[in-house]
Order: C-alpha cells, then structure tokens, then sequence
C-alpha cells in the first residue's frame, strides 16, 4: 500500500509539473488574403533552391534561402534572399528545396531580404487561404497588384542599389564635412559624367572605427549629396533619374540604414509625390 502511494504521488507530480511547463508553439490569428496583402512588403509565389542554417552575430540562428521568383505580386523586384526562424515553434517556415510556396513578408531599410514566418500569411503554394482556395490565389493576387498602380521602382530594388560596409583605412585621412562635434567625418565621390553606366558613387566615412564606413550608390545619373543632420545621422540625397530621387538616412554609430524614402520629381526637379512602401502616392 505504501508503494501504491508513493508510485501515485511521484505521478501526480509529474502530471503537475507538466500542466505547469510552459508549451511553445507557434500561434498566429488567421486572417485573410487581403489582409496578408495590405500588411506585407513584399509579396511573391517563389521556387526554393537552397535552404541553409545562418548563425547570427548574437550566437542565435535562423534559416536562410535563395529562391526563384515565379511571380511578383508586390514589391519582390531586387530581393535576392529568404530569413525565417529555424524552430516551427516560433513560426519559422519548413522549406523545402523544389518546393513552391506563397510569400508575404517584411523588408528592413536598405535590405534586399525579405522576413517571412507562418503568421505572416506565408505557406506552401498548393495550401489554401481560409478565404481563397490555392487555385484561385494567383489571380486574386494578380488582382490586387494591378489595383496597386506602381509605375516606379519598388523598395526593394531602390535597395538593391544601396551597398553599405567596411572597408580598411586608406592612408589619406577623411578631410570632409565633419559632424556637429566634429567626431567623424565623411568625403562623397561622385562618378564622372562621361563614365559609362552603371555609374557608382562612393561615400567613405570616418567613424572612430578600426574600419572606414562604406556606402556605395549604385546607378546614379547624377551627382548625390550629403549632409549631417546631428551628430550621428547622416541623410544622402540619390538622383536615380531625372524623375526618382530617394533620401537615405545613416546611422554611422550603428552603421547601418535607418531609413530609405524616394520622391518622383517634376521636369524641373521639384518632389511631385513621395512613394510610400507599397509605391501608391502619398502627397
């Protein structure tokens, strides 16, 4: 009888000990097509080719891939890469290589890779929407890009022009425009108008680092500009055309993009209209 007990007490604490553990797992509120649409970046039917594991700088991991666009529903021009988290418990997407899969995702300042997990509406092309059967989702998609009305570059390729790393010191020292407290410093070299295209400008910048902070242009057809606009923030104006120009704002502490904002301009150069994220016209 005292064993019967004591096997029933070392149960019952296991039984307890397991409705007190926390469950992780991935829990998401399920929304429409629309709604996955009017919340994404980007927007995309992709072909994945090669699925690897990715360890960040803080030790953590996440899952990387390259993919095949098939179809782009929004904004997906330019972006080269696919992160999602590792563990299915925190909604990371199981990607399969071959595999087709519908993508809604986020895309960061100055990235051309896109962030995507199952909360963001993200699954395998032949799964349906709680609103849309799989075989119908191209067209509805097909539907609510073309409602969109985007005639400009996407942020995505706007980003893909924008290079932004390290380099090693070059004997000459950074002479240029200086920060309010006169900290750092930075020199802008702009392409030569007889150069062939694609013309790249370069914007070196001292940081009180070991390194020089790098920021290449990709594509400009005229000359960019820069000023500081406090002690850390530096914005960059990009003329991409006579008609498009982005303003982008570095943080040279952190080095990284904070933000990028592009304008269509007027015959003259004036800002007619700034293009928000997914390329509609905000005045």
């Amino acid at each position: 009888m005292a064993a019967e007990r004591a096997a029933s007490s070392v149960i019952l604490a296991l039984l307890l000990a397991l409705c007190a553990a926390p469950v992780w797992a991935c829990r998401c509120v399920p929304q429409s097509l629309a709604e996955y649409f009017e919340r994404a970046d980007v927007v995309m039917q992709v072909r994945i080719d090669h699925v690897e594991i990715v360890e960040d700088g803080d030790g953590r991991t996440h899952r990387r891939a390259r993919f095949t666009r098939l179809h782009d529903y929004r904004n997906g021009a330019g972006v080269d890469s696919l992160r999602t988290a590792v563990d299915g418990a925190a909604c990371g997407l199981d990607l399969k290589q071959g595999a087709r899969y519908w993508i809604f995702g986020t895309l960061a300042p100055g990235s051309t890779q896109v962030r995507s997990g199952w909360c963001d509406g993200s699954r395998p092309a032949e799964q349906d929407f709680t609103d849309v059967a799989a075989d119908a989702v191209h067209a509805a998609l097909l539907e609510r890009r073309h409602a969109l009305d985007c005639p400009s570059p996407a942020p995505a390729e706007i980003a893909a022009r924008l290079q932004l790393a390290t380099v090693p010191r070059a004997d000459a020292a950074i002479t240029g425009p200086r920060s309010p407290n006169g900290a750092y410093a930075f020199t802008l070299e702009n392409p030569s108008q007889v150069q062939r295209p694609p013309r790249i400008a370069k914007l070196l910048i001292d940081h009180e680092r070991d390194q020089l902070l790098e920021l290449r242009l990709h594509g400009v057809t005229a000359a960019a500009s820069a000023l500081w606009v406090n002690e850390k923030l530096l914005l960059v104006r990009v003329p991409w055309s006579p008609h498009l120009r982005s303003e982008v704002l570095v943080d040279v502490e952190r080095a990284a993009i904070l933000s990028v904002y592009s304008a269509a301009l007027d015959d003259v150069g004036r800002v007619q209209r700034w293009l928000d994220a997914d390329c509609r016209g905000i005045e």
